[in-house]
């Protein structure tokens, strides 16, 4: 779907690019939509009360709701509306109560994301059909073999290479040889001598081939893909 302007911080009272873009669309046009809720956009229990557009930091449901009506106007009958709610100081709203004025049929998701050491965010992910009780696919675990061919003592893992494209030619300060290992002609490393004792100490280096390669731990990797739906 065309990406627009959705909240503009200096223009709270306007009505947004991607509104209108909506508003011009013709009906039953996608089967698939998916949006990404404003970071400033919070539900109210006034939900479709226009005058609540007053602060940057609280904008109204109006807005929301617009943007979801059209969704489920754009949507064909057996569309899905996939609505992500990023976490932020507004994400313990009720969207559920929202949505259900709005869908017949709601799914509410929960991931979490890592943001390195013990942060991490929750954050939610709504499937929305036009259906009444309509069947969602479910989620699964999938077999991560693939995607982490290698296991040790801390778990399954993949290689990758310790070395980038060296963008500063002889000007590089990340040429230097570690344990007889020095980047190619056209390389630099990734990480400095300090971290990359750092990895060996704790087993994180491998060396395949005759090559130096860095263990990316899947439980490390919270970005890939380890769960699907299916029906």
């Amino acid at each position: 779907m065309t990406r627009g302007t959705l909240y503009d911080i200096e223009n709270p009272n306007d009505f947004y690019d991607s509104l209108h873009i909506m508003e011009s669309m013709k009906n039953n046009s996608f089967n698939l939509i998916f949006m990404e809720i404003p970071r400033l956009v919070t539900p109210t229990k006034h939900l479709y009360d226009l005058s609540e557009y007053e602060h940057s930091q609280n904008i109204n449901a109006s807005f929301l709701c617009k943007c979801l009506e059209n969704a489920y106007r754009l949507l064909t009958d057996d569309g899905i509306l996939a609505l992500f709610v990023p976490n932020t100081n507004y994400s313990n709203q009720n969207y559920v109560l929202v949505l259900n004025q709005i869908f017949p049929s709601i799914l509410e998701n929960v991931h979490t994301c890592s943001l390195g050491k013990a942060n991490s965010v929750q954050n939610k992910l709504f499937f929305c059909s036009k259906q009444k009780e309509y069947l969602f696919p479910k989620e699964v675990e999938i077999d991560s073999t693939a995607l982490y061919p290698y296991q040790d003592v801390l778990g399954r893992y993949r290689l990758h290479s310790p070395f980038k494209y060296n963008h500063e030619g002889e000007l590089s300060t990340k040429r230097y040889t570690w344990n007889h290992f020095r980047p190619g002609e056209t390389e630099e490393w990734r990480y400095s001598k300090e971290l990359l004792n750092i990895f060996w100490n704790r087993n994180k280096l491998a060396i395949e081939d005759s090559k130096l390669w860095v263990k990316a731990y899947q439980y490390e990797e919270t970005s890939h893909i380890q769960r699907l739906w299916e029906h």
